[in-house]
């Protein structure tokens, strides 16, 4: 996952992050992790768990696994960006986490899905942190 030290271009609010993923050891890991480095995390193993969440609380940022039983990452990006114009909030930056592919292999699916970025797994803590603070400031 990478070292475990406070990262110093978090934004000083503390911001709020939704980790949806099926695999229990990573939700763990990241959960720890992003609390570490002084997030607010809230976290899912399905997306359908990760949309009650979405439409309960005020979250910043969603970090999304693609490959889930019952539904992909591609779909939950897609209903995160409907629930967020039902609840009249922008859309929230999505960041889809796999181990598939690169950018350049899914970016027909880009454009419809509300996917921000992708990030190859296994994804650094460090790098994850960087970019959550570059699209939550």
């Amino acid at each position: 996952m990478g070292t475990e030290q406070h990262n110093e271009n978090l934004p000083m609010n503390r911001a709020s992050v939704l980790v949806i993923d099926d695999s229990p050891s990573l939700l763990f890991m990241l959960e720890r992790g992003l609390e570490k480095h002084g997030l607010a995390v809230f976290t899912a193993s399905s997306g359908r768990e990760g949309l009650e969440i979405f439409r309960e609380h005020p979250i910043d940022v969603v970090v999304c696994d693609l490959g889930m039983e019952g539904m992909s990452g591609w779909e939950v990006g897609r209903a995160l960006v409907s629930t967020a114009a039902e609840k009249g909030i922008p859309k929230v930056p999505f960041l889809l986490l796999t181990g598939w592919g690169s950018e350049l292999e899914f970016r027909h699916e880009l454009a419809a899905s509300g996917v921000d970025r992708i990030l190859d797994k296994p994804v650094q803590l460090n790098h994850l942190v960087d970019i959550i603070g570059e699209v939550t400031s």
